[in-house]
């Protein structure tokens, strides 16, 4: 990439934030924020396609690819494209996905 100032602005803001998110703390808050985000994700996609009864079987397909594909990102081994507190927070997020669309199969089946 060219080194233009637009470039080097998003470069110190990123590099901002990873510092921001080196604190245990906030590694943490954030971890808990994308996990419930994910439940959130998974109730409302769950809800949204159930109730339009079209497309169920294309819908969870897609959410299976797209979760297999965020897998494979974060646990590549020889493909580090994160930083370090990224791999963590997507992790909570599917994970957080993943229990939503448990729940809510539970919920239906019950």
């Amino acid at each position: 990439m060219q080194d233009t100032r637009l470039n080097r602005v998003f470069g110190a803001v990123g590099g901002r934030f990873n510092q921001w998110l080196g604190n245990p703390w906030r590694t943490l808050s954030l971890g808990i924020i994308a996990f419930l985000l994910g439940f959130l994700l998974a109730s409302t996609l769950s809800t949204v396609f159930g109730q339009q009864a079209r497309l169920d079987v294309v819908t969870a397909g897609l959410t299976v690819i797209a979760l297999e594909t965020l897998n494979w990102l974060v646990h590549a081994p020889r493909l580090r494209l994160l930083a370090k507190p990224w791999p963590g927070l997507l992790n909570a997020l599917r994970i957080g996905i993943i229990y939503g669309m448990v729940l809510e199969a539970f919920k239906l089946g019950s």
